[in-house]
């Protein structure tokens, strides 16, 4: 039967009292505990907490027993004892309460084997000490702690005496200041005779040494300062990393400054500098407004040289690049978006200032800055967008500035609610409208700079296209399906474009003319389209069936040929020639040829059903052979010659959740000479064969791993910015999950338009695998039959050293050959504790 542990400490109080009155000789008296297997639980009074002067009530229990002396007013918890004051809490093996003082004496107790066990345990606002020995006072707030080990910001500080006042910083004696999480015995340390550690804010040693597996190191500091504020960033000075580039000379990197503007932007100004007059700038930005938008910016532009001036093999190398990334919360207004995704820079920045293969094999950049815009309870929206296109092969570079789209969603202006029978072809006769304004420029990198020294203006070329669709959809016997569909199109253009020929040199100059322009255009068209369902069972014990779904589509156009061409001598010199004076505009002109045109595809798909054990429901899998196999042409009867148009056929398939198949071909139905000129007769009628093979591609995706992976990445310790860009990128994060992966990309392209055929090949793979679950090895390659060449190729290991890291990334070859080979501590705070040795590639080419 329990006992009700209150009534058990009243009389022990009273039998405390009695015997203080009555006995002389009295000195302490034991509480007597029912059983001594239950706790002992208490509250001091509240008039002791008034005549103490503490603020709050002290309460504590004790697994074992409790001991109360009348004279000194100490209190003996034995046993798991637990002591609480307001956000104090303090466990341990045995305390000491000593109400006079209003502070307490905690200490871990030696089990059986001599290990020290239940050591004090202290908390308060959030920061935990472990120690061998603790004493504390809870008026004045001030504590003497000793072998005790805490947590704070990324690091854990071990001291041999920790001294706190009141102010809540804690002094510490023979300390160590480390990251590693392994407590008891961290792999290594800062070791400094002085400490001093203020919560949240600063640890700051006097002179520090590392040490590392308990073996003292040379390299050593006259001070230490580490930040600790978990709740903002902190602004500083960012230590450059030195080294020496055998092409570059001796180099300062990554150093500047890192400025904290507030809790919603922060901006970091870099720099490297080289002693041979090389040098880089980078600017960093991330911001983010919780519930608005978020974003972050780079900015760099670098100047590098390479070799000796006036040598042979000097090069100066100037690039710049810009990356911009804004994102608007979809909840922060709901009727407009503004998005930007900036990539631009120069052409050359990929070769030479790039420092990610990545970057090194991106071939085109693209940029979009965008604003959408929706009228809720109106078919009415306004699209804006700022658009950014660059090869940097042929340099050449496409601008829309702006492109602006104006359209209402389709209305059914004819439509008739409650009509007898249910909605027919007028109901669904539907207009919809599309206004897009564009203001386009094609240039190269080069021609833009000389451009904007001079005028810009002449490289615009702009327009305003409207276009007005009027449509429905009637269905046949229930499966076919009839869509006619007739477009009015309208173009507004400021100028056009007229051919001079001159007569003294047969050139041809063309001029823009300035002047409102208008050119309009019909496009009438109707398709009929339906499905066709077939399905073959077996009787074998491993196939079910086939199931073959047939869609075929056929269609007729019609375009009156509005457009007007103009003829003359404007061919290779002076020949006859015709040329439409919007041939150069951002939308073109009218067609100048009337089409009447017939166009039909058949579209397949096919399944397998198969037998699975695994499959505890249904018992069976379905396995595709086709998810699409496509087969068309057209016909125009308005051509004069050619009227048929090559053949297409598609396919795609997915073999096994492993292998991804993609091929496309053309098939021209017409022949061609001895010379490789095609002919207006059927290649039937001279070689016997329907058709011709012009083209094929084909491409071949294989992905294998030992386990599927996570479908997104997640981490408490990151921001969501931060997860975003992980999982944006995860082939440049290593993942331990994996045990292991290879994935392999397989092109093939065929050409023979004439009498000469074209073969390019090129397979590419990367892979990584988990030696074991610290150890892991990633690989990247490829080879180009048609040069006979290995393509960049990269080599990437990874050791997880617990509280350190290792990693080497090596280009044993080609363009970009280099190494890297870093060691360094896992923690922020420790950056710059690493150990690197690299050879870029300006110094291995």
């Amino acid at each position: 039967m329990g006992v009700n542990l209150r009534i058990v400490f009243f009389i022990n109080v009273l039998l405390c009292i009695s015997y203080s009155l009555f006995a002389e000789n009295a000195s302490n008296y034991t509480f007597f505990s029912p059983d001594s297997l239950q706790p002992k639980t208490d509250t001091i009074k509240p008039s002791l907490k008034k005549n103490s002067g503490l603020d709050e009530e002290v309460t504590y229990t004790a697994e074992d027993s409790m001991t109360f002396d009348v004279n000194t007013k100490q209190l003996y918890l034995y046993g798991k004892a637990d002591v609480k004051y307001g956000d104090v809490e303090l466990d341990a093996a045995y305390i000491e309460l000593d109400m006079s003082k209003n502070s307490v004496y905690a200490i871990g107790k030696p089990d059986s084997t001599g290990k020290v066990a239940d050591s004090p345990y202290f908390k308060q606002d959030g920061h935990e000490f472990k120690s061998k020995e603790m004493k504390y006072n809870f008026e004045s707030k001030k504590g003497l702690i000793s072998q005790v080990i805490t947590k704070e910001g990324e690091g854990y500080i071990h001291g041999e005496t920790i001294k706190r006042d009141s102010s809540n910083t804690f002094y510490i004696k023979n300390g160590k200041y480390t990251t590693c999480s392994n407590e008891e015995d961290p792999h290594f340390f800062i070791a400094a005779p002085k400490i001093k550690m203020i919560p949240d804010d600063k640890i700051v040693t006097g002179p520090a040494y590392l040490v590392i597996s308990d073996i003292p190191t040379p390299l050593a500091l006259p001070f230490g300062f580490f930040p600790t504020k978990n709740k903002e960033a902190a602004s500083g000075i960012l230590i450059p990393a030195p080294g020496q580039s055998d092409n570059l000379g001796i180099f300062l990197k990554e150093g500047g400054y890192y400025w904290a503007v507030n809790d919603y932007m922060d901006l970091a100004l870099q720099g490297d500098i080289y002693t041979r007059g090389s040098w880089a700038a980078k600017v960093t930005s991330n911001y983010k407004l919780k519930y608005k938008f978020d974003g972050n910016y780079n900015i760099r532009y670098s100047n590098i040289k390479i070799g000796r001036e006036n040598f042979p093999n000097y090069e100066n190398n100037k690039t710049f690049f810009v990356r911009w990334n804004h994102n608007q919360d979809p909840k922060a207004r709901p009727n407009s978006r503004f998005s930007a995704d900036v990539n631009a820079g120069t052409s050359n920045f990929s070769k030479y200032g790039s420092s990610t293969g990545s970057d090194y094999l991106t071939n085109t950049y693209q940029s979009s800055v965008r604003y959408d815009k929706s009228w809720a309870g109106t078919p009415f929206n306004l699209s804006t967008n700022l658009r950014h296109s660059q090869n940097n092969n042929t340099k050449q570079m496409d601008l829309s500035l702006p492109d602006v789209v104006m359209s209402m969603n389709r209305i059914y202006p004819l439509k008739k609610e409650g009509r007898l029978g249910g909605p027919n072809w007028i109901d669904n006769m539907g207009l919809s409208y599309t206004g897009n304004l564009k203001n386009d420029i094609r240039t190269t990198e080069t021609g833009l700079k000389n451009h904007f020294q001079d005028s810009v203006i002449d490289l615009m070329k702009n327009g305003m296209k409207h276009s007005v669709p009027l449509g429905t959809s009637v269905k046949f016997f229930k499966y076919l399906t009839f869509n006619p569909n007739a477009t009015y199109s309208e173009i507004w253009y400021l100028n056009k474009y007229e051919k001079l020929y001159n007569a003294s040199d047969s050139s041809v100059t063309t001029n823009k003319v300035n002047g409102f322009n208008t050119v309009r255009d019909i496009n009438l068209n109707a398709s009929f389209t339906t499905k066709i369902y077939g399905m073959y069972t077996f009787r074998s014990r491993s196939i079910k069936a086939i199931r073959h779904v047939l869609t075929p589509n056929a269609g007729f156009t019609y375009n009156p040929g509005l457009g007007k061409l103009i003829e003359g001598p404007y061919g290779y010199k002076g020949a006859t020639a015709k040329y439409s004076p919007y041939e150069n505009t951002v939308f073109g002109g009218a067609s100048a040829y009337k089409s009447s045109t017939l166009n039909f595809d058949v579209i397949n798909n096919i399944e397998m059903k198969v037998r699975s054990a695994k499959d505890t429901v249904s018992g069976t899998k379905k396995i595709k052979i086709f998810e699409n196999l496509q087969f068309g042409s057209a016909y125009n009867f308005a051509a004069d010659s050619f009227q048929l148009s090559n053949f297409a056929l598609n396919a795609r398939t997915q073999l096994f959740d492993n292998i991804a198949i993609n091929y496309n071909s053309q098939f021209d139905p017409y022949a061609i000479d001895t010379t490789g000129k095609r002919l207006k007769e059927f290649n039937y009628t001279q070689t016997g064969k329907a058709l011709r093979f012009t083209s094929a591609t084909a491409a071949l995706n294989f992905t294998l791993r030992s386990k599927n992976g996570k479908a997104k990445e997640t981490s408490t310790r990151a921001s969501q910015a931060e997860m975003d860009r992980i999982n944006a990128n995860r082939n440049a994060y290593v993942d331990f999950n994996i045990p292991w992966s290879l994935s392999a990309n397989y092109n093939l392209q065929y050409t023979k338009p004439g009498l000469v055929s074209k073969v390019t090949q090129t397979v590419s793979f990367s892979g990584d695998v988990s030696l074991t679950k610290k150890w892991k090895i990633g690989f990247n390659s490829g080879y180009d039959f048609t040069n006979k060449d290995v393509t960049y190729t990269s080599l990437n290991i990874y050791r997880d050293l617990h509280c350190w890291e290792m990693q080497f990334n090596m280009v044993p070859f080609g363009f970009r050959k280099s190494y890297s080979f870093t060691i360094n501590v896992k923690a922020s705070v420790l950056q710059d504790l690493k150990l690197t040795r690299r050879r870029d590639w300006q110094d291995l080419r």
